[in-house]
């Protein structure tokens, strides 16, 4: 992109200065460092639950084998967990739904 979009332009005549084109920096980097901190802290956030749910898998790795063992205490446990996570997640979800959708 041409540098003139940014800093703007000067339309001279006979080396006179006749008028000034603004350039876009002061109306478009607010905006870009609003989006550059969304993205930095959102593969941040990526970043941390990554490494949370790996190290749930690595120390949970017994329990692992023996759901895919199909051990049915293991699989009972795993199904009570699973409930509490999904009634967490819904709950979570309708909040978000009648907090910032429905404005």
């Amino acid at each position: 992109m041409p540098a003139f979009f940014c800093d703007g332009y000067n339309v001279k005549v006979l080396d006179t200065t006749i008028f000034a084109i603004p350039g876009l920096r002061s109306v478009m980097d607010p905006p870009l460092e609003l989006v550059r901190t969304i993205v930095a802290w959102s593969i941040l956030t990526f970043f941390a639950f990554l490494s949370l749910y790996i190290t749930i898998i690595l120390n949970n790795l017994k329990t692992i084998v023996k759901l895919l063992a199909f051990n049915k205490e293991e699989w009972m446990k795993f199904i009570a967990t699973l409930r509490v996570w999904l009634l967490i997640f819904v709950s979570f979800c309708l909040l978000f739904y009648f907090t910032v959708i429905r404005l």
